[in-house]
């Protein structure tokens, strides 16, 4: 209709005659304003159900939130959110009213009132509230909208909303009276208007229609114009309603209708807003699963944008929940599903859906989320309380404030030989025995100590089912109630008992050797210490005796540590078996014994004593089948005549004890007063050793060793000598041993390894030649799992090859371990030292084991050589070596050669070489270098006078 007006009729016109066109002007009106009155009608039909629809979708909507928002106050019947909710609710525009009623249709709160409206009857409730469908019923002035309550699926009421169709029907009345009074008004008035001008103003009639087209046309055009915005949705209608004819009147129709229409968008708005801020996650989808709407609880939810989320799929966020589920179910109530996070993370979610219909007519799904994390994680934490309380090993009792049982777990009726349902009602106090000092009623001061701190513990005894006593750590702890009032007491005993036999097996530990059985030293000092105490005020004597185990180990290292362990074993059974009940027996360590033998007369007594223990020596022992031999040595001292305190008592029998292993072992010798000088000898020797490492007061003296065919030195050997500050020189008989006991025989035996080597590569470069230089290897060396690599280090840092440098060890260091010795011998022989067998006929002369030792030289003891020119046994035992030797391929070096007549008889046998004084007393590294320069070789002549004839 823009423009067409003017273009269609008006231009005719004025082509016409002014009488014609005043006239065809007149029957246009005519029509033009019947057109109008017909479409103004429609309009205004049209516009009616418009609002009507649009009213029923609000309708819904809002009581379908309302239902869903007031679940948990209607289930826990919070009357005041109820009412809060429906003044607010009321108080919306449109909104006439607003209540909720029960299952059986009585009133729960009338929102119109303010207050609570129990058991007042509803007009026309839902009949099936199960079925979860609204009802919509249009009265005369309002619009009742009825929307179930549903917890799940259990009805607990429904919400009424009822609209007010008064401002509708208004708003359509006032724009439908006046576009019908400018339509008439305009067609009668026009026609009259028209008449008058073509009577009066013929002449005039193409200029008038010109005028009175234009005065209609452009309102009508403006009014086209605001009813097309209105249709793209824009309600802010400008169009001139100056006019005081009915045209104004049809523009103040357009601007009430289009302020109608913005109230309406303004009620949809706070509905978003209503939507926006619910708790719960909601969102819409097409019938497809497009979704459409979001809320924001949804989008924190699940951590995405509502940009993100608008357009997915509904099984994109709700895997378990397809839109066919809920198309064919048409409402699902309380579903625990979960939902899909944006990084992939389920959320567990309780989940109501429905179909949206619309003139039967599916429009839609809404799908309303509840995010329950935070009730699994409660669910889940009881579930693991209440397993533990089952399965916990501790005894878990509740009781209440008088004592009586509630509550226990299986621990405790295990403990105590009940089933739990028969300890629900009895005291607690039954079960305990000597609990806070056997008080008649404990478990009434441990409730009152609870009340007043809080918490108790304590050591209590629980009487077992089988009667026995079981120790417990009681710890009960207050259980308050809102108020803070004690309701009850957790009551949580932890058993004791593998605790207490845990600190009996510690102190029995601390007191006994585990092995054997027997007291330890620590035991043993103290049964010492009141034994001395008991003979002091009785004045009689008692006596220590000091045990130690005669080559024990090479139990341990030829049949092994366990069968070691049973000979201990069993010298402790037979050492208890021996002695009084009255005496102590101990294991100090290894394998070494104490005896405290108390209140003897005399000293002869504590001999027969010895004598007795030395018996069981005289037999085998048996360990598993086997019958071990073993012997010991005995040192026996006596109080008060060797000491009077327990340290020195265990110190001198310890001395005696030693004395008798240097006198052949297996024997019993009683401590004197030299003994105890030897011991402060050997402390000094040890001391004074300690320092002489340190200041290097040790010095190495050479002998050479003779070729007795030849008559010409084929070597030396390297003795080391010490000359002490104040006792001068301190013979290698004296502090070798003690170096071996006290541990220092592995740094001097290094020592003089490396000073050898040091001084045979001196001689080298000063051009005197030396064949080879032996030196002696202690056991504790010889044992050092790093002696190889040290001989290799040492010869490589002195230029030294290994052919060069010979070993002597005794036969004692090899029979120790004859396996662990055969494989050091072996790796040194294949280094290409030589190795020779030292003082053999002194140890054990094991002459089996000479074939299994790779060994070279073979060095005749001088205890055998010198009297082999008056002793023909002597003499004979030393032709029997020799030949032996040689058989075996070896060479024979006869030590202590002192005089010309050894040296023929040595000859004669076939001896290949001989070391002694007769050849040349051990001389200092300067001596041989100033004897080695003067005839540039080594030569029996420069070391001895001519003995021919002699």
């Amino acid at each position: 209709m823009r423009g067409g007006l003017f273009r269609r009729y008006a231009i005719p016109f004025l082509a016409l005659i002014a009488g014609v066109a005043a006239a065809i002007t007149t029957a246009h009106l005519l029509l033009l304003g019947q057109a109008m009155h017909s479409a103004s009608q429609s309009s205004a039909e049209a516009l009616e159900k418009a609002l009507y629809a649009q009213l029923e979708q609000r309708g819904r909507l809002l009581a379908g939130f309302l239902a869903d928002d007031l679940v948990n106050s209607v289930y826990n019947y919070d009357m005041a959110t109820i009412q809060e909710t429906l003044v607010t609710v009321t108080g919306q525009p449109d909104v006439a009213h607003a209540l909720i009623y029960d299952t059986d249709g009585q009133m729960l709160h009338d929102g119109r009132q303010g207050i609570p409206g129990f058991s007042r009857p509803v007009d026309s409730p839902l009949d099936d509230l199960r079925a979860g469908e609204m009802r919509l019923r249009r009265l005369a002035e309002t619009l009742e909208v009825d929307a179930p309550i549903l917890l799940g699926e259990r009805p607990l009421g429904a919400v009424r909303l009822v609209l007010s169709l008064e401002g509708i029907r208004a708003g359509i009345d006032a724009s439908r009276s006046r576009i019908d009074a400018v339509a008439d008004a305009s067609f009668y008035r026009d026609i009259v208007a028209t008449a008058l001008i073509s009577l009066v103003l013929m002449a005039v009639g193409g200029g008038l229609a010109l005028w009175v087209t234009r005065r209609l046309v452009r309102p009508i055009r403006q009014l086209a114009q605001s009813a097309d915005r209105v249709g793209k949705g824009d309600y802010n209608i400008e169009v001139d309603s100056r006019r005081d004819d009915e045209l104004g009147d049809l523009a103040r129709s357009f601007q009430a209708m289009g302020r109608n229409l913005a109230h309406t968008t303004i009620s949809k708005q706070y509905l978003d807003n209503i939507i926006g801020s619910m708790e719960n996650a909601l969102l819409v989808s097409t019938p497809e699963g497009r979704v459409t709407l979001v809320n924001r609880a949804l989008c924190v939810l699940l951590g995405q944008a509502e940009k993100d989320l608008i357009g997915s799929q509904v099984t994109d966020l709700a895997p378990e929940v397809p839109p066919q589920r809920l198309l064919s179910e048409g409402i699902i109530n309380g579903l625990e599903t979960w939902l899909t996070s944006r990084g992939g993370r389920p959320i567990p979610v309780s989940l109501s859906g429905s179909v949206m219909h619309e003139n039967g007519t599916v429009r839609g799904l809404v799908l309303v989320a509840q995010d329950i994390t935070e009730r699994k994680q409660a669910e889940e934490q009881l579930r693991l309380a209440s397993s533990v309380f089952a399965n916990t090993s501790e005894g878990i009792v509740i009781i209440d404030e008088r004592g009586v049982i509630r509550m226990v777990n299986g621990a405790f009726a295990q403990l105590v030989g009940r089933s739990p349902a028969q300890l629900n009602d009895k005291v607690f106090g039954e079960f305990l025995v000597d609990a806070i000092g056997g008080r008649e009623d404990p478990v009434g001061e441990i409730v009152e100590a609870v009340v007043r701190k809080g918490q108790w513990e304590g050591e209590i005894s629980v009487q077992r089912g089988d009667g026995t006593r079981a120790p417990q750590w009681l710890t009960v702890s207050a259980v308050r109630d809102d108020a803070g009032a004690l309701s009850q007491c957790a009551c949580i005993l932890l058993d004791l008992t593998e605790l207490r036999d845990a600190e009996e097996r510690v102190r029995h530990l601390a007191y006994f050797d585990t092995i054997t059985g027997l007291p330890n030293r620590t035991l043993f000092q103290d049964r010492l210490e009141h034994a001395l105490a008991h003979a002091n005020r009785e004045g009689h004597r008692l006596a220590v005796l000091f045990l130690d185990l005669d080559r024990f180990k090479s139990v341990n290292d030829t049949l092994g540590h366990a069968m070691g362990d049973q000979l201990l074993a069993a010298v402790a059974r037979g050492l208890s078996r021996s002695l009084r009940a009255e005496d102590t027996v101990a294991r100090l360590g290894g394998d070494e014994f104490a005896v405290i033998v108390d209140n003897i007369a005399q000293a002869e007594d504590v001999a027969q004593v010895a004598a007795k223990v030395m018996e069981i020596f005289g037999r085998p022992f048996q360990v598993t089948g086997h019958d071990l031999f073993t012997s010991a040595s005995i040192g026996i001292s006596v109080y008060p005549d060797d000491a009077r305190d327990g340290e020195g008592l265990l110190r001198n029998a310890d001395t005696a004890m030693y004395r008798a292993k240097e006198r052949g072992r297996n024997s019993y010798q009683f401590f004197t007063s030299d003994m105890n000088a030897r011991a402060l000898e050997h402390m000094a020797l040890e001391h004074g050793m300690r320092r002489a490492l340190e200041r290097d007061e040790f010095r190495l003296a050479y002998q050479p060793i003779v070729d007795l065919e030849t008559r010409e030195p084929v070597g030396m050997e390297a003795l080391v000598r010490w000359t002490h500050p104040q006792l001068g020189e301190v013979p290698p008989g004296r502090f070798i041993p003690v170096a071996e006991d006290c541990g220092l025989i592995g740094r001097l035996g290094e020592w003089v390894l490396t000073e050898a080597c040091r001084q045979l590569s001196a001689w080298r470069r000063e051009g005197i030649t030396v064949q080879r230089l032996a030196v002696n290897i202690s056991s504790r060396q010889f044992y050092d799992p790093q002696l190889v690599d040290r001989i290799q280090d040492i010869l490589a840092s002195s230029g030294i090859a290994p052919t060069d440098l010979s070993l002597e060890l005794t036969e004692r260091t090899l029979i120790d371990d004859v396996e662990g010795s055969t494989g050091i011998l072996t790796r040194l022989h294949e280094l290409g030292l030589e190795i020779a067998l030292d003082d053999f006929g002194t140890g054990y002369s094991a002459l089996g084991f000479l074939k299994r030792f790779p060994i070279q030289l073979l060095k005749v003891d001088a205890s055998f050589v010198n009297d082999i020119a008056l002793d023909d046994d002597d003499a004979a035992l030393v032709e029997g070596i020799v030949t032996l030797a040689h058989n075996l391929g070896l060479k024979v070096v006869a030590e202590g050669v002192e005089n010309l007549d050894q040296v023929h008889l040595l000859a004669g046998y076939g001896c290949d070489y001989a070391q002694g004084y007769f050849f040349a007393r051990p001389l200092s590294a300067q001596q041989m270098t100033d004897v080695l320069l003067q005839g540039q070789g080594l030569s029996a002549r420069k070391f001895n006078r001519d003995r021919a004839g002699t």
